[in-house]
């Protein structure tokens, strides 16, 4: 039995209608952003990686340096364990078969990029992959242009605040005073606010690496050194405030 519909605009009500409760394909675009990209609970993992150099099919051989989202769990507080791939491709071109290489997506360009994957594909048909620069130790930038074009840029941890219970601000700023406390005992001081947070992985100009006893964090923490406020008092001693609470407001 078919059903005439005489109001057209009954009609495209109820198309938009399920145009919505459609789910989202693989090669469906996402809103265009990082913002977007990074608040969606659907994205399987989020890393920062390195793309090395890509093979004769262009997929992207890469190096993965920090793991950020493992995607949902199971079980509410724990962390799915997650296989992440070496080698990459771009996207699925029609949601089954034809793979885009990744080298098309970015272009040919090597280099430090922000991924959204699921398995060994970007999550989506574009804007999932954004450059990551380091200005300096301690100040890393993502750029979060549209699909992947770069500026403006960002501070990386206050792009990474968005992704739901990570960081854990409080445990963060935990770890920095433990190890600005094994910094004070291997050198006898505090470091100076000029220093700052950086001299916990980064031997300061004015020490000897054999002095100084380094690094107090790992590489994956020293993400977070300009997420935080650090000062050295006048009387020695140190202040340290985050800024992660303030961005959340809390």
């Amino acid at each position: 039995m078919s059903v005439i519909y005489r109001n057209p605009l009954a009609v495209v009500i109820v198309l938009l209608s399920l145009a919505v409760m459609a789910p989202c394909k693989g090669d469906d675009p996402l809103p265009p952003g990082l913002t977007e990209a990074i608040r969606n609970p659907l994205i399987p993992v989020i890393v920062d990686a390195t793309v090395l150099r890509y093979d004769k099919q262009g997929y992207g051989e890469i190096k993965i340096n920090t793991v950020f989202s493992s995607g949902p769990s199971k079980k509410q507080g724990e962390t799915p364990a997650v296989e992440l791939p070496r080698v990459i491709r771009g996207y699925s071109i029609d949601g089954k078969t034809k793979i885009a290489p990744l080298k098309v997506v970015l272009s040919g360009n090597t280099g430090r990029f922000l991924l959204f994957l699921d398995g060994d594909l970007l999550f989506s048909t574009y804007n999932h992959h954004f450059p990551i620069r380091e200005m300096k130790p301690g100040k890393v930038e993502v750029g979060v242009g549209f699909n992947g074009g770069g500026a403006p840029w960002k501070p990386l941890w206050e792009m990474l605040c968005l992704i739901r219970n990570y960081p854990d601000h409080q445990k963060t700023e935990k770890d920095f005073r433990s190890a600005i406390q094994k910094f004070y005992v291997t050198t006898g001081r505090f470091p100076t606010t000029q220093e700052g947070l950086v001299a916990l992985f980064h031997c300061p100009p004015a020490m000897k690496k054999e002095t100084w006893g380094g690094p107090f964090v790992s590489g994956e923490r020293s993400l977070w050194a300009d997420s935080f406020f650090y000062k050295r008092e006048p009387s020695g001693k140190y202040s340290l405030d985050s800024k992660i609470r303030i961005l959340k407001g809390k």
